[in-house]
């Protein structure tokens, strides 16, 4: 009995010591503090998004020529397309949309969105000219002018068998003394050119004693004065290139303040014939255009990288090569020009008898 009590006191005594030995949990730590918000690291700006500007042009542009391919016009406007991308890289693709006096192609850019991806290459005439007496469906304000490149030279041809006048002068003495015997082309019927004519013959007050003989194109009109179907044409100047070279026709009279020395050597103006009312009559340029409301500085970018290449001595020596003389103007100065030269043209056409 007495080594079972002996027993049990060991084990109370072992566990009480157990008990003395072992020490309380020591208290939860507190929590650190939170660190105030100014001491988190700033967030990087974001970089600022492109502008369409900044990333135009990024997929290929449509450049619209409302005129055939293989004319004067179609010839220039392939120049540009080809030299641009040097100075504003992309891709630049032609279409010509030819017919109906140059009024389906012109419509057709303005019709298109005004994201800077499609592009019209056009004369002044389609925007001040042909609105004011025919059925356009659009003004000058459905479109964004860019710039001007080309200005158009226009001359008076005849055939280099021609006996009876050899310049002006003799030509309209002719004219007036055989009132109705001569008729004259100026390509198609209404075309610039036309009031060109009509305004150099109102000048020397013979414009009722010849008749007009339309024409679908300018080259139509070219290949019959060289036929002898008509006395005398009208005409761009470059429609002429191979026969002018070769000598097959002959310039009697240029109708710009700027022509093209290579082809109008010895040729007088009509402002040094008297007449320098006529050449602002004559005076039509190319621009570059869009549909209104695009960004300005897509304009300005084209704008620009246009101007760089009017200065190229490659793309001037191009251009020349197809008879066209490079004149540029800015975005403002083509659309001041067109604006204030509206009542000018519609006047002139009164004159001329194509309106009342």
């Amino acid at each position: 009995m007495k080594k079972i009590l002996c027993a049990m006191l060991a084990v109370a005594m072992v566990l009480a010591m157990a008990a003395c030995g072992s020490k309380p949990a020591a208290p939860a730590a507190p929590a650190a503090p939170a660190a105030p918000a100014s001491s988190a690291a700033p967030a990087a700006p974001a970089a600022p998004a492109e502008s369409a500007a900044d990333k135009y042009p990024e997929k290929a542009v449509k450049i619209i020529i409302p005129y055939g391919a293989g004319g004067s016009t179609d010839m220039g406007g392939r120049v540009v397309a080809s030299c641009l991308p040097g100075f504003l890289p992309g891709n630049y693709v032609v279409e010509n949309q030819a017919g109906g006096a140059a009024i389906p192609g012109t419509l057709a850019v303005a019709q298109e969105a005004a994201d800077g991806y499609t592009l019209g290459y056009n004369w002044y005439a389609s925007f001040n000219f042909r609105p004011q007496f025919m059925e356009t469906n659009y003004t000058m304000d459905d479109f964004t002018m860019i710039c001007g490149t080309t200005i158009q030279c226009n001359t008076l041809f005849i055939r280099k068998d021609e006996t009876r006048y050899t310049d002006v002068a003799s030509l309209i003495d002719y004219i007036k003394a055989h009132p109705g015997e001569l008729n004259f082309s100026c390509g198609a019927a209404n075309s610039w050119q036309l009031l060109v004519a009509l305004g150099f013959l109102n000048a020397y007050d013979a414009a009722d004693k010849v008749v007009e003989v339309p024409y679908t194109s300018a080259r139509e009109s070219a290949l019959a004065l060289m036929a002898g179907d008509v006395d005398f044409a009208l005409l761009e100047t470059a429609t002429f290139t191979a026969e002018l070279k070769s000598g097959d026709i002959l310039p009697i009279c240029s109708f710009e303040t700027n022509p093209n020395d290579a082809m109008h050597e010895g040729v007088p103006t009509i402002g040094e014939l008297g007449h320098p009312e006529v050449a602002e009559v004559a005076a039509n340029r190319i621009v570059i255009c869009g549909p209104a409301g695009m960004d300005p500085e897509v304009v300005a970018k084209i704008e620009k990288a246009v101007e760089k290449m009017s200065k190229d001595e490659n793309f001037l020596l191009l251009s020349k090569n197809c008879n066209q003389v490079i004149d540029f103007k800015t975005s403002e100065e083509c659309t001041t020009e067109l604006k204030e030269g509206m009542d000018e043209v519609k006047d002139l056409m009164i004159a001329a008898g194509i309106i009342k």
